[in-house]
Order: structure tokens, then C-alpha cells, then sequence
């Protein structure tokens, strides 16, 4: 090893302290990656897969007996002459790059400054015949001269780059774990995650285990009314403050429903040149709040939903609204700004779907394998290249959904099991998950659905409890005169035969032939909307927010302003997320009346 130059890396020293103020051991050890990601950017030529190593040496494990972290690439090494992109303040290469994610370059620089006293850097790009570097220390930084010894040395790979990092600022245990998981969710996409998985070339290693991608997200492809998971790409975003020359800044966005709802899930992840910096945020960064254009409040309701953008431009990536520590969004930015209105547009439907409107029984069913998942499984694809209006999205209304529901809830409360054909096949998966989900709940008289053969003709499924009193009705009297009419409808006899035998021995009741009339009058209809439906005499539904409920001479108003507070007053009340808006009044004054 011969010294011959000197590397000048002037402007300040001081400024070297201030860099690490605003970084931690993982964000320090990412900005590494980084730069190694970078570099084989920057190397065109370099055939082989990237890869990164990241080994923590304990001092009876380094070459130098001391401890040591050590990130090694072999992303083509550095040319000689750019040997002090390493470490000089406001040098950098990013322009050089198409597509950098090392906007701010000063990476390794903060990197190095905060995880530890002694930095040694090595590198040997391809093609020449020996590697070269320097180091620098405690001793370096407090003296006045601005240049350190470059060295030469032979036992370097071609196209690798060493850092050696000693005198560690943290401890090494508490971060492993942390950084393992971190790497995972930041690389994804290079490590061959993310909605649209391509083939990659980038292997992370952390002491010589692999880093995998995160596991690839449930979306529910129900079928259903426009609710699976689409995928819009080539959105481009001009602020107004930007030149046309300017590269452009391309957006997607993949948003979609969970089968599933979790806390831990849901959210919007974003990325920057293909590296996340969101991970599912709940927040503002996210889209969420009250801000402009923002989709509203992040609240229970919406544990199913997953946002997904991405930000990419082959132009300076300093324009992308993340910050220097690429950890954040700028949701100021003029980008970001642009952003929250196409994410608005595109995902606004998805929002809007609480469990009030689409209950997680409809979504469960239809995983990607599932013979009547949409697309066979796959996100939809929508290109929206020169496009700004957005046709593409689900059906606000929901019918489909709606018609599944009433079927379902209706033939829980009588007991049955019928592949309505009103219904498409498609949506049978969902009519029978939400059939036992509601049966399970809140038919508590029956052991079990009945199937049955014939039509459900007669059946009213705009108001079926005014029905049910007058089966039960009809077997009460029945039962005081000994006898059972065997050909009451299909649909009604599981509900008629469970009120019989409550009351007698049905094999000792004498079957006659009567005519049953199950009509219901648009009285009791009137009535029964008034009390179970959460009907105002004025017309307002629980939906639009007042209902009235009056029992044992005491009356409670009762008020859902949206949603989100819908769903946390029904959980407190712990009720499903079906009730209405008497039903949880009638419950709070329940247990108001115990107090």
C-alpha cells in the first residue's frame, strides 16, 4: 500500500457535525444502499446483479480486532477521479443519473458522519488494475487541513466498493431486527415486490441472510359492482411553477379493498423512484384529513383500505415532494399538492366504502384464486397516459351489493339457505358469507339454515319481520288447536316449525290443509320501517344522522354525523357493524337504564 495523492475534501468540517443531526442508524445504513443502487445506475456496463452486504463484525470477527460495520456492493466501483463523491459536501453525480434516488447528495456523507468516529472508504472500479480510497476519523475532523491521504491496494475486487465504519455510535442488537424490517418494506420494489412484480437483479444481504420483500397484499377481487383492486397508470403531474423543458413527473396509483380489515395493513405506502418512502400512512402524508383535496378522516371504517403511488421522473429527483431524509412527504410541495388530486379522484369510492355499505363478509370470499375473482386475480390495469378526467372507478351506489345484502339478511332471519336467481353467480360467494355471518349474529331461535328447493316467492324483502310475526302467530294458534299445516311455504316453515315446537311435539300435532295467507299489509310495513328500519316521521334515515327511540316511557335522540363515527360508536356499544341507528340507541339506553 503506497500513499501518493491527496483527495481535497474541503468546503467545511463543521458541517460534517450538522449532516448526522437528522438521521438514525437505519436511515444512515438506507442512504449507503442507496448510493450502491446509484452507482450501477451510473455503471451502465455492469453485467452481474447488484449486490449489497451489510455485515457487523464483532472485534473478534475483524481483520482490524476491533467492531466493525461493514457495506460492501458490487455495483462497479468509482473512477479515481470521482473518488471524493464519497465524502466532500456538495459533491455529487445524481445529474449524471437517470432516475437517481440519491437526490440530495450528501448520503454517504451524513451516513458515515453519524454511525461511527472512522470511516474507510475503498473502491476499485472495472478495468484498472488496483482499487484506491482513503479514510477518515476523529483526528481528521478536528484538525485544520481540508485533504487525507489517498491509498492504493490490491486485495479489492474489480467493480466493489467497501465501506468500513468503526468506533460504532450504536449498538448493533438493537437495530438488527428493525433494520431487517425496514430494508424489507424500502427496497421492495427492487427486490422484486410491489403491484406490478417485475424481474430484478438486487440482492440485500444483512450478515448474510437475504432480505425478502414484504408479502404481497389480500386484496379482495370481488366482482362485485366495480369494488376489486385497479392499478392507474401514467398520470402526469405538471405544477404550475415547473418549466416545460422539465422531465416530467409520472404518477400511479393502485388502490383497492383488503379482504381483511388491520390496522397494521391499511393505509397509503408511496414511493420515490421506486423506493418507499410512506409506509402506510394514516395521515395527512397519506391523503387523509381535511385538507384540500384530501379524501377525509382515516377512522375505522377504513381498515380495508390500501393506497399505493408511485412518483418516478428521469429528470432531478430533488423535484419529488420527499425530504432530504427520504422519509416524509413535503404535502406543501406544488407534487404533492397535484398528487392528493388525482389520488382524490381515483380513490374516493374506495374511501366511501365503510362497513355500513360493503360489510367484510362481501369482500372476504373472493381472494386471487377464487374462480370468480375479477380479472383471474390480477389488479386492473388503466392507462391514463394524456388522461385527467377519471371514468374508471367503482359504482358509488352499489347495488349489486346492496340486492346481495337484503337477499342475505333476509333469508338469515327466516332461516334459509336459496341461491336467490336474481342474483349472477357471481355474487353467490358473497350471499352465502353473508348469509352465515348475519344468521350467526342475530338468529338466535334457529340451530341452523334449512335449504331449501322451491322459489321464495311471497317472500317481502323490503320489510320481512312483519312476516315473521305473522308466521310465529300462525304457529301459536296452531299449537292451541293441536294441528300443523304442512304446506306452508318453503321459506317460511324452518321459522314456523322452530315456533311450534317451542310450544309442542310436532309429530303429535295432526297435519290438515289450510290455506296461509303471508301478505303483509302496507300498515305493517309503515310500522315496521318506523321501528327497525331507523325511519323519522319527517323522513330522514339513520343515515342522514336522527333517530328516535322510545322505551319505558323515556325517549333518546340519537345522532351518527358520519361514518367513521358510526363505526366507533358501534364498537363501543358492541354491536355489529349492521345495526341501525335505533338499535344502538335502544343499547345505550339499555345500559343507561342498568347505571
Amino acid at each position: 500500500m503506497v500513499r501518493q495523492k491527496h483527495v481535497d475534501l474541503s468546503p467545511s468540517k463543521e458541517t460534517y457535525q450538522a449532516v448526522k443531526a437528522d438521521v438514525n442508524p437505519r436511515s444512515a445504513i438506507k442512504e449507503l444502499v442507496d448510493n450502491a443502487i446509484d452507482n450501477r445506475t451510473r455503471n451502465e456496463a455492469q453485467e452481474d446483479s447488484l449486490r449489497v452486504k451489510i455485515t457487523h463484525l464483532t472485534p473478534e470477527e475483524s481483520p482490524n480486532d476491533t467492531e466493525e460495520l461493514v457495506i460492501w456492493d458490487n455495483s462497479g466501483g468509482l473512477k479515481e477521479k470521482n473518488l471524493k463523491l464519497f465524502f466532500a459536501l456538495g459533491e455529487s453525480a445524481k445529474e449524471t443519473i437517470e432516475g437517481s434516488i440519491g437526490a440530495y447528495g450528501i448520503g454517504a456523507k451524513k451516513a458515515c458522519a453519524y454511525l461511527g468516529d472512522t470511516a474507510e472508504f475503498r473502491t476499485r472500479y472495472e478495468d484498472v488494475e488496483r482499487g484506491y480510497g482513503f479514510t477518515v476519523d476523529e483526528e481528521w475532523l478536528n484538525s485544520d487541513t481540508w485533504t487525507v491521504g489517498q491509498e492504493y491496494y490490491e486485495n479489492i475486487e474489480p467493480g466493489t466498493t467497501e465501506i468500513r465504519i468503526r468506533e460504532l455510535n450504536f449498538t448493533w442488537e438493537d437495530i438488527q431486527e428493525p433494520l431487517q424490517r425496514d430494508l424489507s418494506e424500502t427496497y421492495e420494489m427492487f427486490l422484486g415486490g410491489g403491484v406490478v412484480q417485475e424481474e430484478h437483479d438486487f440482492e440485500l444481504l444483512v450478515n448474510g441472510e437475504p432480505i425478502e420483500p414484504p408479502l404481497p397484499v389480500e386484496w379482495s377481487f370481488c366482482p362485485l359492482d366495480g369494488y376489486f383492486p385497479r392499478r392507474y397508470e401514467g398520470f402526469q403531474l405538471f405544477p404550475n411553477d415547473e418549466a416545460e423543458s422539465e422531465a416530467p413527473i409520472i404518477m400511479h396509483v393502485t388502490v383497492g379493498l383488503m379482504r381483511q380489515a388491520s390496522q397494521k395493513e391499511s393505509g397509503t405506502d408511496v414511493f420515490c423512484q421506486r423506493r418507499k418512502v410512506l409506509v402506510r400512512d394514516t395521515g395527512e402524508e397519506g391523503g387523509f384529513g381535511s385538507g384540500k383535496h384530501k379524501l377525509g378522516t382515516f377512522g375505522t371504517g377504513q381498515k380495508r383500505l390500501r393506497i399505493i403511488v408511485e412518483l418516478e421522473t428521469d429528470g432531478d429527483a430533488e423535484r419529488l415532494p420527499w425530504d432530504a431524509q427520504k422519509s416524509h412527504l413535503n404535502q406543501y410541495d406544488p407534487v404533492a399538492q397535484e398528487m392528493y388530486i388525482y389520488l382524490n379522484r381515483v380513490a374516493k369510492h374506495y374511501y366511501s366504502a365503510t362497513y355500513s355499505k360493503i360489510p367484510q363478509s362481501i369482500l372476504r370470499p373472493y381472494d386471487e384464486t377464487h374462480r370468480y375473482a375479477e380479472n383471474d386475480g390480477g389488479v386492473y390495469i388503466h392507462d391514463y397516459n394524456d388522461r385527467v378526467r377519471v371514468t374508471d372507478r367503482p359504482d358509488a351506489d352499489a347495488p349489486t351489493i346492496k340486492q346481495v345484502r337484503q337477499i342475505a339478511e333476509t333469508h338469515a332471519q327466516l332461516g334459509i339457505r336459496y341461491e336467490d336467481d336474481r342474483l349472477k353467480p357471481e355474487a353467490y360467494p358473497a350471499y352465502h358469507s353473508l348469509l352465515e355471518e348475519t344468521f350467526e349474529r342475530e338468529v338466535e331461535e334457529l340451530d341452523e339454515l334449512v335449504d331449501i328447493q322451491g322459489p321464495t316467492t311471497g317472500i317481502n324483502y323490503e320489510s320481512i319481520k312483519p312476516q315473521i310475526k305473522q308466521i310465529e302467530a300462525y304457529a301459536r294458534q296452531h299449537a292451541s288447536e293441536d294441528i300443523y299445516v304442512p304446506g306452508i311455504a318453503e321459506w317460511a316453515k324452518p321459522r314456523y316449525h322452530a315456533e311450534l315446537q317451542t310450544l309442542a311435539k310436532l309429530d303429535e300435532l295432526e297435519p290438515v290443509d289450510r290455506e296461509l295467507d303471508l301478505t303483509v299489509s302496507k300498515e305493517d310495513k309503515k310500522e315496521e320501517a318506523l321501528q327497525d328500519d331507523g325511519q323519522l316521521d319527517d323522513g330522514k334515515s339513520e343515515e342522514s344522522a336522527r333517530t328516535e327511540t322510545v322505551q319505558r316511557g323515556q325517549t333518546l335522540q340519537f345522532v351518527f354525523e358520519d361514518d367513521t363515527q358510526r363505526e366507533q360508536i358501534l364498537e363501543a356499544l358492541d354491536l355489529s357493524s349492521n345495526a341501525t341507528a335505533t338499535e344502538a340507541a335502544k343499547k345505550l339506553l339499555e345500559r343507561l337504564q342498568q347505571d
